[in-house]
């Protein structure tokens, strides 16, 4: 009996097998020649170089270890030949920490906002030809049955099409301006080190400590642009199209904060009482790094996004692992 099992299960994988190859072979690709009278190729536009502006809105969501936020985010690049400036300014759409949590303050502080403006000279400017095949028709080749199964087989017809994109590698850096907060728990046994209190007053057991950042960057760059439109018309098949607009643009930055300002009266509470309290000196940390990525697809609409991640100066009980951040918006070019 379990022989017989066996040899059943065989057959039925050894079947599923068989039906998975033959599904991956029903389609054929067939490279097409230009110089085939039954092809037309129209060309619109091949200028990468054309690609020098877009401006984009999306929604998104800046979180580090203790503290996120919703954001509206409002983003555009402007390029000529070596040179790229880009902007964006968020702003927090939940007015408060979206992270819940035993301190009570965590949502009475400042709403989150973050504006930046990055300008890079782009040492290596070129347009360079790649190499990319084209969809140019579908045609039906017939169907089989295999199994109970009706597959249905097509022709697809590509050509070898060239294309235009630029390349560049700039330097340059960045001026970002934000605005954040400190949430912390006091530990009993245990007086924190990062923060001290005018009079020498004891630490509360929660508070809340709003600041601004003015940062610099300075960095590389990385972009890739491409400005492509064809149509194809091959025998009697549907027409084609092969487009692009596109932009990809990264940046990594050494990131220094030479100002960090807080309050000196900051919000606190201990039991059930609020109470608010002079801020004698706190530590803070001016050092931090960032990865970015800057996409658009500039069809109308178009899909936009922005890609952040990093190490952010600003004022934390622990350098590491406070610091670290995410961002990450996605919308629509405009």
């Amino acid at each position: 009996m379990k022989n017989t099992t066996l040899f059943h299960v065989t057959i039925f994988v050894l079947g599923c097998l068989t039906m998975f190859v033959f599904s991956q072979n029903n389609t054929g690709k067939i490279v097409v020649h230009k110089e085939d009278t039954t092809l037309h190729v129209e060309k619109k536009f091949d200028d990468a170089r054309r690609n020098i502006y877009a401006v984009g809105a999306s929604l998104g969501v800046d979180g580090s270890m203790n503290a996120a936020a919703i954001l509206a985010d409002f983003s555009g690049y402007f390029t000529i030949k070596y040179l790229l400036l880009r902007a964006n300014y968020s702003m927090d759409l939940t007015k408060s920490n979206l992270i819940s949590g035993p301190n009570p303050l965590i949502k009475k502080g400042q709403p989150y906002s973050n504006f930046q403006i990055s300008g890079f000279f782009n040492f290596y400017d070129k347009v360079k030809i790649y190499k990319s095949k084209a969809l140019v028709g579908v045609e039906f080749a017939g169907s089989t049955i295999e199994f109970g199964t009706r597959y249905s087989r097509y022709k697809n017809y590509f050509i070898d099409q060239p294309t235009e994109s630029r390349v560049t590698f700039g330097i340059g850096g960045s001026i970002i301006m934000s605005r954040h907060n400190l949430q912390f728990i006091s530990d009993s046994t245990k007086k924190p080190d990062f923060i001290t209190f005018a009079n020498n007053a004891p630490a509360p057991q929660y508070l809340i400590m709003p600041y601004n950042l003015f940062t610099i960057g300075i960095g590389i760059n990385y972009s890739l642009f491409t400005y492509h439109y064809y149509k194809y018309k091959y025998k009697d098949l549907r027409p084609e199209k092969f487009k692009s607009k596109a932009t990809a643009i990264q940046q990594i930055e050494f990131l220094f904060s030479p100002s960090i300002t807080h309050d000196k009266m900051i919000l606190t509470q201990t039991g059930n009482v609020e109470s608010m309290m002079e801020v004698e000196k706190v530590k803070k940390f001016p050092i931090g790094f960032r990865i970015l990525r800057h996409g658009i697809n500039q069809k109308k609409p178009g899909m936009y996004y922005t890609a952040e991640l990093g190490m952010r100066p600003g004022i934390y009980e622990k350098m590491f692992p406070n610091s670290i951040y995410a961002r990450l918006a996605i919308g629509l070019t405009i």
